[in-house]
C-alpha cells in the first residue's frame, strides 16, 4: 500500500512518499475550528462580493445606514432641497444586481402657509417615482390639511405620506415620539393606511438615498428625523 507525504506549509498536497506527519495536519484544522466558534467571523472577514449579497458594511463597500436628527431644520426654497441641517440622506449606498433598496423614513413636520410644504423621496438627483393608474407618479406629500404652524407626522407608507385632518381644527399638534416599542407612521386621519418600508428597483450601482423638502411660500420645518437605508440581492 502506497503511503503519503505531507508537504510542509501546505495541508492539501499529499504525495507518494513516507507516511504523512498528522499532526502538522491536525494544527490547520484545529485554527479552523478556533476561528468557526469564535467571534472571528464578522464583515471583516468576508469577500465584497459576499458583503455586497448579503446587504452589509465594510470598507468601501456599504450595504446600509441611518441618518438620524432630533434638531428641527428648516427650508424656504420653492425648489426641492435640504434642510439647514441636513441632507436627511443614506450615501454611497451599493446595489447587486436584481437587487432592492428598502427605505423607512419617519419625522415630524409643520409648514407656516397651508399647503406650501412638500417632502419628496430622491434616488440621487432624481426624484423616486410609483406606478400610478396608466403612468407613473412621483414619489412626495404636500402638508396642507389646516396644519399651518401645527407639527404633524410624515413617514414612509410605502409612499411618503402624513398625518393630518381636514380645516383649521381638525387636529392638535402631534404630542411627539416615544423611544421604545413605536411603529414607523399610522394613526387616524392619515392619507395612507399605517406606514411601513419603501421599496425601491434601481439598477445596480451606488446610490445616495434622500429625503427633500420645498416649500412654495414661507417656511417648512422638520424635526425627529430618521432614514434607514438596507440593500437586499437575490
Amino acid at each position: 500500500m502506497t503511503a503519503f507525504a505531507y508537504t510542509t506549509g501546505d495541508p492539501a498536497n499529499l504525495t507518494g512518499g513516507a507516511s504523512a506527519n498528522m499532526a502538522d495536519i491536525k494544527g490547520p484544522f484545529d485554527d479552523l475550528e478556533v476561528f468557526l466558534s469564535s467571534a472571528s467571523i464578522d464583515e471583516a472577514n468576508l469577500t465584497v462580493a459576499l458583503l455586497q449579497k448579503l446587504g452589509l458594511t465594510q470598507g468601501a463597500q456599504v450595504g446600509g445606514g441611518v441618518f438620524e436628527e432630533a434638531v428641527a431644520g428648516t427650508r424656504t426654497d420653492t425648489t426641492y432641497g435640504s434642510l439647514t441641517n441636513g441632507p436627511d440622506q443614506v450615501a454611497s449606498v451599493d446595489l447587486p444586481t436584481s437587487g432592492l433598496i428598502l427605505v423607512v423614513y419617519q419625522a415630524t413636520w409643520k409648514e407656516s402657509v397651508n399647503g406650501a410644504a412638500t417632502a419628496g423621496l430622491f434616488l440621487g438627483g432624481s426624484q423616486v417615482v410609483r406606478q400610478s393608474q396608466t403612468a407613473t407618479t412621483t414619489v412626495e406629500t404636500t402638508l396642507g390639511g389646516g396644519n399651518a404652524d401645527r407639527y404633524v407626522p410624515l413617514f414612509t407608507a410605502p409612499n411618503l405620506a402624513k398625518g393630518m385632518g381636514t380645516g383649521t381644527t381638525a387636529l392638535g399638534a402631534y404630542s411627539g415620539d416615544v423611544t421604545t416599542g413605536m411603529m414607523v407612521g399610522g394613526g387616524l386621519n392619515i392619507t395612507d393606511a399605517g406606514g411601513g418600508v419603501a421599496v425601491l428597483v434601481a439598477a445596480a450601482g451606488s446610490y445616495n438615498v434622500s429625503v427633500q423638502f420645498k416649500a412654495s411660500s414661507g417656511t417648512v420645518t422638520v424635526k425627529d428625523r430618521h432614514l434607514w437605508v438596507w440593500t437586499r440581492a437575490f
